[in-house]
């Protein structure tokens, strides 16, 4: 916000700013738990290199390796949609984003207010995860905050601070998209630690070829982006549930 105050808008800027301001969060919110990381640092690789650096590497090929790539793909499936906008739609593509980003305030405080209070259950290995995934206040929640975050949008609106020109579908259509991805983080949370990582990427993979494959065959229209990373989505949720719904399934743990 300060460099556009100032007028400054290279993106560079703005990546040099935000590692900054990172920085300076860590040294001052978190100076302790970064001394205690420099500690650990410096008897394990300073003192113990060699032994440090091959455990490291035996852990990497074992495990590290598969969820590093899990990871990374797993933290697209709700992105995909804005590569295939920006693609597709340049000219609309900030906007999308905007509304994308306000559309994610659901996900953001279901995750911060529902699902870390829930973890502990959802890392019992005894939970019934079905009931966990269809609970009430795991659709009730994002479905209210959907509807504060329209009833905000609505609000700027009639006060005269138009905040896109993107059809209201497209919008309603978002909001429904991130419903399913603030209840989808029970399942994901449940499948993590109960799946091995190969079936969790497999079932990321699919997630995310689905849009694709919607894209490149059926509509590029934003509509269409949207419908396909939503039906991404719901077959995610069904695979996951089923998978861990099943009772000869082998754990990862």
């Amino acid at each position: 916000i300060g460099l556009l105050a100032f007028g400054i808008t290279h993106i560079g800027t703005y990546i040099v700013a935000t590692v900054f301001g990172a920085g300076v969060y860590i040294l001052t919110r978190r100076r302790q738990f970064f001394a205690l990381m420099l500690k650990v640092a410096y008897h394990q690789v300073i003192k113990q290199p060699v032994q440090t650096v091959g455990t490291y590497l035996k852990d990497y090929k074992d495990e590290f390796a598969l969820a590093q790539v899990w990871a990374v793909v797993s933290a697209n499936v709700i992105l995909i949609d804005r590569f295939m906008v920006n693609k597709a739609h340049h000219d609309s593509f900030a906007a999308y984003v905007l509304i994308a980003n306000i559309a994610n305030i659901i996900a953001t405080f279901h995750n911060l207010g529902y699902v870390t209070f829930q973890r502990p259950l959802l890392l019992r290995p005894d939970t019934r995860a079905v009931g966990q995934i269809f609970a009430v206040q795991n659709w009730a929640i994002p479905l209210g905050l959907s509807v504060a975050v329209l009833g905000g949008y609505t609000v700027f609106g009639m006060a005269g601070f138009e905040i896109t020109d993107l059809p209201l579908s497209i919008i309603g259509l978002l909001l429904v998209l991130y419903i399913f991805h603030a209840a989808s983080l029970v399942p994901k949370e449940i499948a993590f630690w109960r799946l091995q990582r190969i079936v969790l990427l497999g079932c990321d993979l699919l997630t995310i070829a689905i849009p694709l494959l919607s894209f490149y065959v059926i509509s590029q229209s934003i509509t269409g982006i949207v419908l396909g990373t939503l039906c991404g989505l719901i077959i995610r949720v069904a695979l996951f549930t089923l998978i861990i719904a099943n009772p000869h399934v082998k754990t990862h743990l």
